[in-house]
Formats: C-alpha cells, structure tokens, sequence
C-alpha cells in the first residue's frame, strides 16, 4: 500500500511540473494569439525586488495597451526548457524579457532601476519583428522600402526573391511602405528617413550588419554578394535573442 502511495505521489508531482511548464508556455501563446507582447519577468526562488519588478512591468503594460506581464520561476524544474530558449539561466534577476506578438524576443534587462519606458521602446514593429525572427533564424534580410504607386517596386521584388533562391539561408524578403507611421522608428534605425521616387533596398546579412543599401533595381548577383558580405564596420538592424543586431542584449 505505502509503495502504491509513493508511485501516486511521484506521479502526482510529474503531472504538476508538466502542467507548470505547460502553464507558463500556454500564458504567453495566450497573449501572442492575442496579438499582445509580454513581459516576462524571470525570478528564482530567493529572488529579492519581485514586487517592483513586477510594479515596472505592469507600469509598461499600461502604457502598451497590446501587451501583458508574465512570471517564470527559473529555478522550477519544470521551467528548465523555457530557461534553455530564453538563456537565462545566467541572469541578474528578477530580469524582464520582452517577447514580441511572434513570440520573438526583442530585449532583455535587469529590474533593478529599469524604467519601464524602455520596456514600451523594445516591444518591435510588426516589420521588426519579421527581421528579428530572420535573424534569429541566421537569415540575411532584404528590406524593400517603397510608396504606393512605386513603378519600380515588382521588379526589385521580383529581384530580391531571386537572389534570394539562390542563397543557401534563403534570405527574408521584407517589405516595408515608407508611409507606415508604425514603421518610422524602425526605418531610421536601418539608415531610412527619406525616400524620393525610387524603391530602397537595405541589405543586412545573417548577423544583422547592414552590407548595403541601394536605390532602384539592383542587379541580382550584387544582391547575393551584399547578403553574403561581413564588412568591418557598419551599422545594423535590431538583433533578437541572440547576438545579433543592435537590439539590447539579454
């Protein structure tokens, strides 16, 4: 009787470290499916300042009205997946991750001090966010940026995705209309804040470096040299998770 307790209870305990993995996980596909960003706030078990982390957090929430606050105990077995994806086994918490509405997260930073301004800043442009999960995915990114009527614009496309075939990464073809006031302060961090009658094409390659901008068609194999090119210096694009980009690091 006492051994059939012992499995029940070893049982028991399973069921509930999968269910609260399975908890957070489905808390944050939650607010994704929702179109909402989310703040994670990673604690552990001795974690000291939870209360205004979460305070920081919930300010930035109610300044971003498409967003919601979540918790992770990273010290929770049942969490060591989501600890793995995210890397942060290793940080000063309590620590707030931002995750985008793709599910892509876009910045990380101790609570200690944060302003929660900085929260609202991370939280990507819909454009952004396709760059971040290129990136995060080692893609190059070939950013078309156009107006409506744009003459030139199918055939820069139709340029882009060509080159595009012929790159081993496949790089993301993302198209960005100059006039989406959404999009403003990602176009400027990509080197964009005017446009005149031509289609741009910025170029950043898989570690989010910009290798090229041009102006009008450009020919397919200087696309594919661009994409593949690692210059010394340059700018870059916002980065993800990882290292890439110029986004802040978790």
């Amino acid at each position: 009787m006492k051994k059939n307790i012992g499995i029940f209870m070893v049982f028991a305990l399973l069921q509930f470290s999968l269910s609260s993995v399975a908890q957070v996980k489905a808390d944050i596909e939650k607010q994704n499916k929702k179109g909402n960003a989310v703040f994670l706030i990673i604690t552990d078990k001795a974690t000291p300042g939870v209360e205004n982390a979460i305070k920081v957090a919930n300010t930035a929430k109610s300044k971003a009205p498409n967003s919601a606050v979540v918790q992770l105990n990273r010290d929770d077995a049942a969490n060591s997946s989501l600890v793995k994806e995210y890397t942060v086994a290793n940080v000063p918490v309590p620590f707030i991750l931002v995750i985008s509405a793709k599910g892509n997260v876009s910045a990380g930073y101790p609570a200690d001090g944060l302003d929660s301004d900085l929260l609202v800043q991370a939280i990507p442009s819909p454009k952004q966010d396709e760059a971040i999960e290129a990136l995060d995915a080692e893609k190059p990114c070939f950013f078309v940026v156009s107006k409506q009527g744009f003459a030139d614009k199918n055939t820069v496309l139709a340029n882009c995705k060509t080159a595009s075939s012929k790159i081993a990464s496949n790089p993301a073809i993302i198209e960005i209309d100059f006039d989406d006031n959404n999009e403003k302060a990602f176009l400027e961090r990509i080197g964009v804040e005017t446009i005149k009658d031509k289609t741009l094409t910025i170029v950043a390659n898989a570690t989010g470096q910009i290798t090229g901008t041009f102006e009008g068609s450009v020919d397919v194999s200087r696309l594919i040299a661009v994409a593949n090119s690692v210059p010394k210096s340059s700018g870059c694009c916002p980065g993800g998770s990882g290292s890439k980009g110029c986004a802040p690091k978790k």
